[in-house]
């Protein structure tokens, strides 16, 4: 299985613009034949809001928003990503991840842990892990934060997940030690997207990361490109 990770430059705000680039990646993906994928949190939008209108003018319904297309039309010769994603509901906002596999919605998940100013503008999504299938791998999705609650992960590996699909939005590095630990401690693949630039004050650290059950970091991409990374797991 080859496993990607979607390394991203967006704007605060400008859809138009982060759809444009996550299609840049989207495109040497299917060149590279990379089977799934993973982008960073937020993947539609941005992240460092002021406001709740601005959260909800760059929201978009899933699966019928405009990165959710782009992401049915790259998964449609058998391919799975999950992207995160600024979500419209008709209960509200939700900071989530989407699943997609083989040109179908798969799923949504929700973040549930949510961080700062999130509090502000998303509703919690349920406390229990999720398990999602896709041809014969079981893989489970935690959004950026939630590397702080490894039960979560715990639980999901007792029901079967081998892999943690991670979408990620972070300034820091701490992320990657503590998923280091969930590979060790729970026997699991981890594949983190995370984001490259700046937004307000944030400059974003990228080096997203694939780590094997060993502990090791198998793929590690630089800390300042826009850019795709992938390698070869069984």
């Amino acid at each position: 299985m080859r496993l990607g990770l979607a390394q991203m430059e967006l704007k605060l705000g400008d859809v138009d613009y982060n759809v444009k680039k996550a299609k840049e990646l989207l495109d040497v993906a299917e060149n590279d034949h990379v089977d799934v994928l993973v982008l960073p949190e937020m993947a539609n939008s941005g992240y460092y809001f002021d406001s709740y209108e601005e959260v909800k003018t760059c929201s978009e319904k899933i699966p019928t928003g405009p990165l959710s297309k782009e992401l049915i039309k790259w998964s449609r010769k058998g391919r799975l990503v999950v992207a995160g994603i600024n979500e419209s509901t008709d209960d509200g906002l939700y900071n989530s991840a989407v699943i997609i596999a083989n040109g179908t919605h798969l799923g949504t998940y929700r973040k549930h842990h949510l961080f700062g100013s999130e509090e502000e503008w998303f509703l919690r999504g349920p406390n229990e892990p999720q398990i999602f299938r896709h041809d014969n791998l079981e893989f489970s999705v935690i959004i950026c934060f939630e590397w702080n609650y490894p039960e979560r992960i715990r639980s999901a590996a007792k029901n079967g997940a081998k892999i943690i699909l991670h979408p990620v939005n972070s300034g820091n590095y701490r992320w990657r030690d503590a998923m280091r630990t969930i590979a060790i401690d729970n026997g699991v693949f981890t594949a983190s997207a995370n984001r490259v630039g700046r937004e307000g004050d944030c400059t974003f650290s990228g080096e997203s990361s694939i780590i094997n059950p060993n502990g090791e970091i198998i793929l590690k991409l630089d800390s300042q490109s826009h850019q795709l990374g992938w390698i070869d797991i069984e």
